[in-house]
């Protein structure tokens, strides 16, 4: 590996050694995106008393947010001790990204329709990509903040930070909402910043909104949207109907209609075995059974699915014995406090002891109770003071509700466990288009969408940068969603690549026996057609690099071939175990030790790597489609070595 970029390393040992890791790879991929571009046309002209224009500073944001996330009022130290001129261009050093700058950037991003420039730039990519958009997964979530934030009298902005439903729990603080939607590769497509209270729902229709106004064709060809409960309303499934936009959204239990038909289902049958929807199937995956009904909501008739999953049956099993040993000590104690009560009938006594019964929790409920009365009769003076001897006695009879507390009923048990591992989703996706099965593979892949929100909602992204501004804010989460995008397209790269490695060891594999058996070569031969057919569509065709020429006058597209095609592991080494789906945390553990050295010649400043650069550093820039040359000069077009289509 290290002999193809031999023109790189370093001849002789030198002292001046700076640390590059990650950095140039997340500028390399900001720049690919165009971001810094998109970012200077949407603010305007430059001034041209600024060093730096604003698009520089959000890739130096976004180039931070990947790595150190550095709070704002340390950000310059954050490049102190790396090459800026590599990242950002001949003539920047770190101490041009000063704390005004970074403020008058933040202003001038909170200005800009956060919203349509992401489409603009998400579509652009796409585009490029050759990716189409088939499923669109939208979803909020919020972020509490420390602090008043208080808007200022000339902010004409919707945008508030205040208090809301907070999703940790922290009632005490206000809170920002971001509104987010990835395609069905995990590619972002939209984003913004929110107000504190904003509704999830008004959101998913203005995000619906948003994706039919690029649209234009009909439930059988707009791409299918993916909701969570919050979309569970009438406002929101008659105007996906009404806007032809085809949707999958989990139906809330609060809809009579959800409990009736999980209980229909089971009363019926007639399930249809689904299996495993995973992408990576292993012991822990969860299989599936499906019931499909056809059923009006509002004003439409819906598919109404109940899946069953036999990991969410398992969970149950697991919690529910816990659950039920306390539910059986709290019906104990309080059937003891019951029992010490009295009253004047029977009828009264055996009442009450119903009332407690059917206020039960759903825990308590599946336990049996007996309900019984016991009599109580004590003899007394009929009157108070020191009885005399003509004193008469009395006899008083009062009732005692009784509680006699059994053992978990088996067939209330079994209904409930049944009811609990089931969830539904509801689609207007025509079934010729969508098969039940192919709507809950998509649905359960909505964890795409909140791997983005992890990132976002991790210790330290907000919470040491100190902004008193609410735009601010809303700035600097949009900023956090374009590092979220360059980290996706990062990550997809990644694994594209290790696919594409993975499938031409198949075919290597087919190849060989093939050799052996006749049959066996007919068989090869048609299904490597197929193959080279997909792998031409996704820009990833198989090509003949084994030309004997220089190295470093080959094309880009052909230096990418000529290591990925000869590699035979698909998948990166790290602490001698493999990962075959790396996060980038993993690229990054390996990608942090990655140096140059700089030299000068001649009065000329010479950058390579040093010559014990590991090839596995080296070969991982390039599955990620760069040329480690992004590593010693600024990037351009010509670094970029990913096969596009």
């Amino acid at each position: 590996m290290k002999e193809q970029f031999e023109h790189l390393l370093d001849v002789q040992d030198k002292e001046y050694v700076q640390e590059m890791g990650f950095y140039p790879l997340c500028a390399a991929m900001c720049d690919a995106l165009n971001i810094p571009q998109f970012i200077n046309e949407a603010t305007g002209p430059r001034d041209p008393r600024a060093a730096l224009d604003y698009g520089t500073v959000v890739k130096a944001f976004i180039i931070n947010m990947l790595d150190q996330r550095t709070p704002l009022y340390h950000f310059s130290q954050a490049f102190a001790n790396v090459d800026c001129e590599v990242l950002f261009g001949e003539g920047i050093y770190a101490d041009l990204f000063s704390v005004k700058r970074l403020e008058d950037t933040l202003d001038a991003v909170a200005e800009l329709d956060h919203r349509s420039l992401a489409s603009s730039i998400s579509l652009r990519n796409l585009s490029l990509y050759g990716l189409p958009i088939n499923f669109a997964h939208i979803d909020t979530t919020n972020k509490s903040l420390f602090g008043n934030y208080e808007k200022e009298e000339d902010d004409d902005d919707d945008f508030n930070i205040t208090y809301g439903k907070a999703k940790d729990k922290r009632d005490d603080l206000k809170l920002v909402t971001i509104g987010n939607s990835a395609q069905q590769d995990g590619l972002p497509l939209f984003g913004e910043a929110l107000s504190g209270n904003s509704s999830d729902a008004v959101w998913f229709r203005e995000a619906m909104e948003e994706m039919n106004q690029f649209c234009s064709g009909d439930l059988n060809t707009n791409p299918i949207l993916v909701f969570d409960a919050a979309a569970s309303n009438k406002e929101t499934m008659d105007q996906a109907c009404d806007q032809k936009m085809p949707s999958v959204i989990r139906l809330s239990r609060v809809f009579n209609a959800a409990n009736d038909y999980v209980r229909k289902a089971w009363e019926e049958g007639g399930w249809e075995e689904v299996g495993t929807v995973a992408d990576y199937e292993n012991k822990k995956s969860a299989k599936y059974s499906t019931r499909s009904f056809d059923v009006t909501l509002g004003e439409n008739v819906w598919r109404l699915i109940v899946v069953h999953s036999s990991q969410l049956q398992a969970k149950k099993v697991k919690s529910s014995q816990e659950k039920l040993e306390k539910a059986k000590e709290k019906l104990n104690k309080d059937a003891r406090k019951l029992e010490k009560k009295e009253y004047e009938t029977a009828e009264k006594a055996y009442e009450k002891a119903e009332k407690f019964l059917d206020n039960r929790s759903s825990m308590e409920k599946l336990i049996d109770c007996e309900i019984g009365v016991n009599i109580k009769t004590i003899e007394r003076y009929s009157r108070p003071g020191r009885p005399t001897p003509d004193t008469e006695i009395i006899t008083i009879t009062t009732y005692q509700p009784q509680i006699t507390v059994g053992d978990v009923n088996e067939k209330k048990y079994n209904s409930w466990l049944e009811d609990k591992s089931c969830f539904v989703i509801v689609s207007n996706v025509p079934k010729k288009r969508c098969s039940d099965q192919e709507l809950l593979e998509e649905y359960k892949k909505q964890w795409k969408i909140e791997d983005h929100f992890k990132f976002v909602k991790a210790p330290q992204v907000l919470k040491p940068i100190c902004l008193e501004k609410p735009k601010r804010i809303k700035a600097l989460i949009f900023i956090l969603w374009l590092a979220v995008m360059t980290a996706s397209y990062l990550r997809y790269r990644l694994l594209q690549t290790l696919s594409y490695i993975e499938e031409k060891n198949e075919r290597k594999k087919d190849n060989a026996e093939a050799s052996v058996d006749p049959e066996i070569k007919s068989k090869t031969d048609n299904k490597q057609k197929s193959a080279h057919s997909t792998d031409k569509a996704a820009g990833l065709s198989n090509k003949n690099l084994n030309q004997e020429e220089d190295f470093s006058k080959k094309s880009p597209e052909e230096i990418y071939y000529d290591v990925v095609d000869n590699e035979v592991s698909a998948g990166i080494q790290l602490g001698g175990k493999l990962f075959k789906r790396p996060s980038l945390k993993t690229v990054a553990r390996i990608i942090n030790k990655a140096r140059i050295k700089i030299t000068w010649e001649n009065g000329n400043i010479v950058r390579k790597f040093p010559r014990d650069t590991k090839g596995k550093i080296l070969k991982l820039i390039v599955y990620m489609g760069f040329d480690p040359a992004i590593y010693i000069k600024p990037y351009n077009p010509g670094l970029d070595l990913w096969p596009y289509p």
